[in-house]
């Protein structure tokens, strides 16, 4: 019995020193008031907060695995949400390669907005009028990735969920000062016997002048009807010293008439886990009619670990 003992625990030192996880999360908590509605305190003014654990373990003949589980949490109410792993779930396999992983992952489409000012977070205007329609995250998805090709890399993804279908591919390229990013996705689902396939397209740039980060993007999307989409974004991020920088963005969604976004936020990066961020969203509307502008104000702090 000592002796088997014995053998588990050295069994259990292997597995532990071959395989390395992380816990990590973020807790967003500030202040927000929106045009005719009273101030509140919110969870993840500026990110997502978020619970997860991720991991690797070396494969042997230069193959390693690995694996994801992340959580929305509501950190104003001490919450979480329903659904284990809605923000990400998958394991995979990399190598020379490249990688390819199974699960819930971020989409092509959405990882070529990354690079925009704002983060593609909280004060982002692509969250309030964008043509992707917020399919950031795609369930029962195979993903591959290409390994770095003198700085260009691409992806490209497949789900089929009870007969819908989503198919999206996406490439980067970056060099010196400048960083190029271009994805498209068709997104195909059938309700009540009827079929409707949306298709979306990225392409953005962005130069580091120093002083500034300059940024701008086209998009389109149409669904086969009348909702046809055209889109473009300018921004810039400037440092202000000390751990401070100005993130700007302007967004303009044309369908029949013009919906227009302007975000702008004030960021201090305290140290590498903390960020005090303080900042607006204004919405204007010309579509539909009964469409409002509105503006939401909003201050916070995010801890990451």
């Amino acid at each position: 019995m000592k002796k088997t003992l014995i053998a588990l625990a050295a069994i259990a030192a292997v597995g532990a020193a071959s395989a390395q996880s992380t816990l990590y999360g973020v807790v967003d908590l500030g202040f927000s008031k929106v045009t005719d509605k009273d101030a509140e305190i919110i969870s993840g003014g500026y990110s997502t907060s978020r619970l997860g654990v991720k991991g690797s373990t070396d494969l042997g003949g230069g193959l390693k695995g690995s694996y994801m589980v992340e959580t929305k949490l509501d950190a104003a109410t001490g919450g979480v949400d329903t659904v284990l792993g809605n923000r990400g779930a998958s394991a995979g396999v990399s190598g020379s390669f490249g990688s390819i992983s199974l699960g819930r992952q971020f989409t092509p489409f959405a990882v070529s907005l990354f690079n925009e000012p704002l983060e593609y977070d909280g004060f982002s205007t692509f969250y309030f009028g964008s043509v992707q329609s917020d399919r950031v995250w795609q369930s029962n998805s195979v993903l591959y990735k290409t390994p770095n090709m003198s700085g260009l890399t691409a992806s490209g993804m497949y789900s089929a969920i009870s007969g819908n279908t989503y198919t999206s591919v996406g490439g980067n390229y970056a060099t010196g000062p400048f960083t190029l990013d271009a994805a498209w996705e068709s997104d195909k689902k059938t309700v009540s016997s009827v079929t409707t396939t949306t298709t979306a397209w990225n392409v953005a740039g962005a130069y580091n002048a120093g002083v500034a980060t300059l940024y701008a993007a086209l998009q389109g999307a149409e669904n086969g009807g009348a909702n046809k989409q055209t889109a473009w974004n300018l921004g810039a991020g400037i440092p202000l010293g000390d751990g401070m920088t100005a993130q700007l963005g302007y967004y303009s969604v044309k369908v029949a008439d013009t919906n227009s976004y302007l975000g702008a936020a004030l960021v201090k990066e305290w140290n590498k886990q903390t960020r005090l961020y303080g900042g607006f969203v204004s919405s204007m509307m010309k579509e539909p009619a009964t469409a409002k502008d509105s503006t939401t104000i909003k201050a916070g702090v995010r801890y990451s670990f």
